[in-house]
């Protein structure tokens, strides 16, 4: 078990990347599918800093709906966009407040590629290892001990 502890290790990483990235992408692609596209105009847009040094932005944009409604709404962006200037977004129709700008979905697959590629990686490793212990104790148990003398070539 000692030496499995790593690669399991590995495995719960990439399971933990999956459970934080997966759902994100999920929303946006059903976002982007079953939501209305539309034009908005920028309202403001506030830079967050996060303590590992990167920025994303608070954006509020404002649009209006299929049905003539104008609906105000916030969302996240990794670039800073100008007061003022127009965006294409994805909206859901029962929500108007969810929004999406479309820029996500390609940013947070990297995520799950890493998710995946360690979880993959991790359980591959930890399968051989366990393959590797099962033949050598198969070889225990049906082997034939044989008795051996070390001699030296010179």
């Amino acid at each position: 078990m000692k030496n499995k502890v790593p690669f399991l290790i590995l495995v719960f990483v990439g399971l933990i990347i999956l459970a934080l990235t997966v759902p994100s992408v999920l929303k946006s692609v059903k976002l982007k599918k079953h939501g209305v596209t539309t034009e908005s105009t920028v309202v403001s847009s506030i830079r967050k800093s996060s303590s590992k040094g990167s920025s994303t932005y608070n954006v509020t944009v404002s649009f209006n709906t299929a049905d003539g409604s104008e609906v105000t709404a916030n969302h996240s962006k990794r670039f800073d966009v100008m007061e003022g200037s127009q965006l294409k977004i994805w909206y859901d129709p029962a929500d108007p407040q969810k929004i999406d700008f479309g820029d996500s979905i390609g940013y947070n697959m990297r995520g799950v590629v890493f998710g995946l590629f360690f979880f993959l990686f991790g359980f591959y490793l930890m399968f051989r290892v366990i393959k590797r212990d099962s033949a050598s104790n198969e070889l225990r148990k049906r082997g034939t001990k044989k008795s051996a003398e070390f001699v030296s070539l010179e």
